[in-house]
């Protein structure tokens, strides 16, 4: 069954309506869809903040921003298609919203539409598991950004700075020793230390060696 869809800019402002493209797509109407990104790109942290103004579940605040950045609208305020995705998370007009089109392209309510979505389907509306099908990187840093969070522990948590402060640390060692991965940082200043170890024992080896050679003289 073919999707429907909308009319070339059907509920989109004007100023998001420059630089629109015409997808290719067997599954609609027509062939295809129009879209866009456009407007304002949010970053990592303002989408994480912007789900938990919405009352999104500050557990997966990570994960939501990792959607709508990484799997839906690029972070763009104007982002759309004529399938009637919209905004930041593509929440589906009008299926998903009875609106105005347009409210959607506010990030407020944008937010808030895909928490009610959330909390109704979990991570459904976007793909059946967040880890999977929408590629969501457990614990692991989000390119870009300065503070690494968790696939399923993102948001504002106490996790969040622990790991970021542990990044800071691991950066400064890291310009050190070269390397700008923190397991590799102190593996390398393990090896170091061990080394620097060996080198004390050696020399004091050595150096007991030599007063044996020199006590039986002195004698």
């Amino acid at each position: 069954m073919a999707y429907p869809t909308l009319g070339e800019f059907e509920g989109v402002p004007t100023a998001y309506q420059s630089g629109a493209s015409w997808v290719t797509n067997s599954a609609y109407e027509g062939g295809g869809y129009w879209s866009n990104e456009a407007g304002e790109k949010l970053s990592y942290a303002q989408l994480e903040k912007l789900w938990d103004d919405a009352g999104g579940n500050p557990d997966v605040a990570g994960d939501m921003a990792y959607i709508a950045e990484y799997d839906e609208s690029g972070g763009y305020v104007g982002a759309w298609n004529s399938s009637g995705a919209t905004g930041l998370w593509q929440d589906e007009w009008p299926s998903n919203y009875s609106g105005s089109r347009q409210q959607l392209f506010t990030p407020l309510t944008n937010a808030q539409v895909a928490v009610q979505l959330f909390d109704e389907s979990g991570f459904s509306p976007w793909g059946s598991d967040p880890y999977e099908s929408l590629n969501i990187p457990p614990a692991s840093s989000v390119p870009g950004e300065d503070s690494p969070v968790t696939g399923g522990n993102g948001g504002s948590g106490g996790s969040t700075n622990t790991t970021a402060a542990s990044g800071s640390t691991g950066t400064t060692l890291g310009t050190l020793l070269g390397t700008s991965d923190l397991g590799d940082t102190f593996e390398r200043l393990g090896l170091i230390v061990l080394g620097g170890a060996l080198i004390v024992v050696g020399v004091m080896l050595l150096a007991g060696k030599q007063a044996l050679k020199i006590a039986p003289m002195v004698a």
